[in-house]
């Protein structure tokens, strides 16, 4: 029983622990856990801005390799909440998946255990995104791109392909601290 005990403990330990190259053991997402705040500064072409206060919740769950990662952004009738879980589907690749609604998955990618970048579209919106890990602090900048008014670019020369261009939406940039 007490061995049984041990092998228990030892593997609820090892949960979101994986193995680099060398052989080291190290926590993943370890120092991205927590609730991070911050204001998000949303700017528009022409010059417009605005700012909202924003959070991102990461946590563990009970199952390995999976976390919740939430996103809750504005005050009072105007405040959003986004959940997603976050699951590791290629350590060696750096490939974490984001599912929203139970339905939604879009990758993401992890580099060098600090940063995650992704691009996606949705309802007509190319979103591309990055969230990096520095000096603890998450940097975080979210583009928006309007896919239903895309120009086609004519080529000149010898150049055949397609070339898309899309107009910007809006940026939005933070800087969150760990509460």
């Amino acid at each position: 029983m007490k061995k049984l005990l041990i092998v228990f403990f030892t593997l609820s330990l090892m949960q979101n622990i994986s193995y680099s190259q060398s052989g080291k053991p190290y926590r993943i997402l370890g120092n991205w856990l927590g609730d991070w705040k911050g204001s998000v500064i949303m700017s528009y072409p022409g010059g417009n801005s605005q700012t909202i206060p924003i959070e991102l919740k990461i946590s563990e769950t009970d199952s390995s390799r999976v976390w919740k990662w939430e996103i809750i952004s504005g005050t009072g009738e105007s405040k959003e909440v986004i959940s997603y879980i976050l699951s590791e589907i290629d350590f060696q690749s750096g490939l974490f998946m984001l599912e929203k609604d139970s339905s939604a998955q879009i990758d993401i990618y992890c580099f060098d255990f600090n940063t995650f970048y992704n691009t996606y579209s949705e309802n007509g919106v190319l979103i591309t995104s990055q969230y990096k890990l520095q000096n603890n602090k998450i940097y975080l900048e979210i583009n928006t791109f309007d896919m239903n008014s895309a120009k086609n670019i004519p080529q000149n020369g010898s150049y055949s392909g397609l070339i898309y261009s899309y107009p910007l939406k809006v940026i939005r940039k933070s800087e969150l601290s760990k509460e």
